[in-house]
């Protein structure tokens, strides 16, 4: 998470309360929920001003079930690493500045219900592996 922080800016986000502080658990960094073990399961930072690009680090956040990144400023393309998060439902990065194209492995996330990435400037095809995710029932790639 401290990756991530620093690779988007976290010192000016609106909201950054606990983040990185040593005497305080990650469970308590705002946007975080985690679950009984201490999992993290939700970043929930939409509408926070974050600046700068998804790291690949990203995919090390194992039990990661929500990624919640909408209306921020964020850019470059969505890594690959994404794939690795298994138990990922919602991947909601609406209204950024993200380009290049929706990565395949995407497809690997066979928990995904809600992939929204409209409002960005992603190109390219759309994954034909996005068609086997059972679960899917919301896809926004409009607006690309």
């Amino acid at each position: 998470l401290e990756i991530f922080y620093n690779s988007t800016n976290g010192n000016e986000w609106t909201v950054n309360t606990n983040w990185l502080k040593s005497d305080t658990d990650v469970c308590h960094w705002y946007g975080i929920q985690c679950h009984h073990n201490s999992n993290t399961i939700k970043i929930m930072l939409e509408a926070n001003n974050l600046h700068g690009t998804l790291d690949s680090s990203i995919g090390y956040l194992d039990g990661l079930q929500y990624l919640l990144l909408s209306q921020n400023e964020l850019t470059g393309q969505i890594p690959i690493e994404v794939g690795r998060l298994k138990s990922m439902e919602s991947f909601l990065a609406s209204g950024n500045m993200l380009t290049g194209s929706l990565p395949s492995e995407i497809g690997e996330c066979h928990q995904l219900s809600k992939l929204m990435v409209d409002d960005n400037s992603l190109s390219g095809m759309i994954p034909t592996e996005l068609g086997q995710l059972d679960y899917m029932k919301y896809l926004y790639l409009n607006s690309n």
